[in-house]
């Protein structure tokens, strides 16, 4: 199991800039740059296990597009792994794999 920080930062929503310009300047607002943690873990024979995103958050987050391939979405204060998060992702990914 390796866990590797993400970085990127959040473009603006919207861009403000007079009509007779010729260079659009953004606002930014929000998190101008944000962390979070990819999981990925393989067995001793190669196969990957399905990658796990811990977001920076307080509220879980729901995908809106259909899972295929069992992506694993954790939710922490500050976008780290933390030991309950790594007991969720046994039971959520480990556990399963064992049992077949």
């Amino acid at each position: 199991m390796d866990e590797t920080p993400i970085f990127w930062e959040y473009l603006p929503r919207k861009i403000l800039t007079s009509t007779m310009s010729k260079c659009a300047f953004g606002w930014r607002r929000g998190y101008h740059n944000a962390q979070s943690t990819l999981i990925l873990a393989a067995n001793a024979s190669g196969n990957m296990f399905p990658p796990s995103l811990v977001l920076k958050r307080k509220s879980p987050y729901y995908l809106q597009c259909e899972n295929d391939i069992g992506f694993c979405l954790m939710n922490s204060s500050n976008g780290w792994n933390k030991g309950d998060l790594t007991i969720k992702w046994i039971e959520k990914i480990l556990l399963p794999y064992v049992g077949r």
